[in-house]
């Protein structure tokens, strides 16, 4: 197992710590992307339950 201090560990922070800006970044947009098809689906459904709703008091009156 590597330790954080070895020379091998080392070397891969090197090669990792230039990417993170662009893996931040990469992960926003799916984060983005995740939650606004989420919200998306949350909308159409609360959007049936209403309709049902609706219909539901119109054939009662």
């Amino acid at each position: 197992m590597t330790r954080l201090g070895t020379a091998p560990c080392r070397k891969l922070w090197v090669i990792l710590i230039p990417m993170l800006p662009d893996l931040i970044s990469q992960l926003r947009q799916v984060e983005t992307k995740l939650y606004g098809e989420i919200e998306k689906q949350i909308a159409t459904a609360r959007q049936k339950e209403e309709e049902v709703i609706y219909a539901s008091n119109t054939w009662v009156k």
